[in-house]
């Protein structure tokens, strides 16, 4: 009894929080109010908010007052939603409500008069717009009764809609359109909200007295066939809810499986794509060292070429500018040649830095593969549970099968989200891979550029050595002729002599 009263009292206080929009003012019998997922018998005065779902058992009413004075009164074994309902202005007043089995009647208020065309009440079949009236209806599996009692409705369902006006009611049968509106004097039989059978009124303008129970009694004319057969109570609705939001855990779960594998997907492709990059830093790293050895080769020739024109240049002033040409290009190779090292070592840093974020990627890559596969195991679990809870008929099994589910989807999505976002980090690592490529590129370029200018140079050094040389040789054999190249003299004169 302590607990019963603990939850009254969490009902009762939840109103301060969501805001009242209406209350009992008469019960019979059974009725229970499920809210939050919690389920409590009903008390006169006990307020209504947004979402309720109410339910009337077997000879059992409700009638509840809503804040705009409107008045719903719900027969046996009637389920009964407060989708949507705010009262203040024309502009902003609204009402949308929803019986999804059993018999109901409503007097609107305020709210029908300031916005008719915000009014609705919905079946299991059919929308129900008003325009200022009173109304009843009952709906289940065969289809729906709805009477206008006053003033005007209108019916839709289908695609097709039905005015309806006072006196006239209409049958939507599931799934198909409204029928053309009929009097009420055709029907024979009428179903009180007690769901007990009395003789058919002449007048179906009945007024509704709020004073009597036997008020809240007066019938509309319905066709006793549309009763609905299904008899289900209050725990029957509880597990139909436990299973429901079972299969909703279920698909939550399933998609979170879903987009888990996509990550997991993403993430190894992303690692795939850096690791590539990463063979062609390596790469380019190995081609620059290359040119960095072969300008080093081509400055010391180039050097030597220097010092043999320099050499020659000693012996002959004739000399000195080709050796100066090649003491200078000798210069330019070295300089050009010391570029290059230092290009070789931003491509090593580069390659370094690449190789970092291609393990971040790698890592990043096996964990979104990890969570994927926790998050394929909890989907499966949820599942189970979800169809699981299909096959129980214990409320206390179903609501444990419930909370495991509810358990293992949550657990699911989180683990699906850290799936996404070591994919995430996978892709950015990925992506820095990228740009660290393009940079090791580019110094490969350079590099290849200057080993040109440093063999161009050693090309331009050895020319200037041959030049310097052969002005050298030219000067030499200048300044010291031979002794036969003397006029007058030589072996030939010798030997005429003789």
């Amino acid at each position: 009894m302590k607990i019963f009263k603990i939850v009254l009292l969490i009902l009762t206080c939840t109103v301060g929080v969501h805001g009242s929009i209406g209350s009992f003012a008469l019960l019979k019998g059974d009725v229970h109010i499920l809210r939050d997922n919690r389920s409590v018998k009903a008390f006169e005065s006990l307020p209504i908010e947004r979402k309720d779902i109410i339910s009337t058992a077997k000879n059992s009413l409700a009638k509840i007052v809503f804040k705009d004075d409107t008045v719903i009164t719900l027969g046996e074994k009637t389920i009964f939603k407060t989708e949507e309902y705010f009262f203040d202005t024309a502009q902003e007043s609204k009402a949308d409500f929803k019986v999804s089995r059993g018999f109901f009647r409503v007097i609107t208020g305020k709210i029908g008069k300031i916005a008719q065309e915000r009014f609705h009440l919905k079946t299991r079949n059919a929308t129900i717009g008003i325009r200022g009236t009173v109304f009843e209806g009952t709906t289940g599996e065969n289809g729906d009764f709805i009477q206008c009692i006053e003033h005007a409705i209108v019916v839709c369902a289908s695609g097709s809609c039905q005015d309806v006006q006072a006196g006239e009611y209409t049958f939507v049968p599931v799934g198909e359109a409204p029928q053309e509106p009929k009097t009420a004097k055709e029907q024979k039989k009428s179903v009180s909200v007690a769901t007990q059978e009395v003789k058919v009124s002449k007048s179906v303008n009945t007024a509704v007295s709020a004073n009597t129970e036997s008020a809240i009694q007066q019938t509309g004319n319905f066709n006793q066939n549309s009763v609905a057969t299904a008899v289900t109570n209050e725990v029957e609705t509880q597990i139909d809810t436990a299973k429901s939001l079972a299969l909703e855990y279920e698909q939550t779960a399933l998609q979170a499986k879903e987009n888990a594998l996509q990550a997991a997907q993403a993430a190894t492709e992303a690692a795939n794509s850096a690791n590539e990059a990463f063979n062609r830093i390596v790469e380019a790293k190995e081609n620059v060292t290359a040119y960095e050895i072969s300008a080093y080769e081509a400055a010391q020739a180039a050097a030597d070429a220097a010092a043999q024109a320099a050499a020659d240049a000693a012996r002959e002033s004739a000399a000195a500018t080709a050796a100066a040409t090649a003491q200078a290009q000798s210069e330019s190779a070295q300089n050009t040649a010391n570029d290059i090292h230092q290009l070789t070592q931003d491509v090593t840093t580069i390659e370094t830095l690449a190789s970092e974020e291609l393990n971040t990627a790698r890592n990043q890559a096996d964990i979104a593969t990890q969570k994927a596969n926790e998050t394929l195991l909890e989907a499966t679990q949820t599942s189970f549970n979800a169809q699981s809870a299909q096959t129980e008929n214990s409320l206390s099994q179903i609501n444990i099968l419930k909370d495991a589910a509810k358990e293992h989807s949550d657990l699911a999505v989180s683990l699906s989200e850290d799936a996404q976002t070591a994919s995430d980090k996978a892709v950015a690592a990925n992506l820095n891979v990228q740009i660290y490529k393009e940079q090791a590129v580019q110094i490969e370029s350079d590099a290849a550029a200057k080993l040109t200018q440093v063999q161009n140079a050693q090309s331009t050094a050895e020319d200037a050595a041959t030049q310097a040389k052969e002005e050298a040789d030219a000067a030499a054999a200048a300044a010291n002729p031979g002794p036969d190249t003397g006029p007058g003299s030589g072996t030939g004169d010798q030997e005429i002599s003789y």
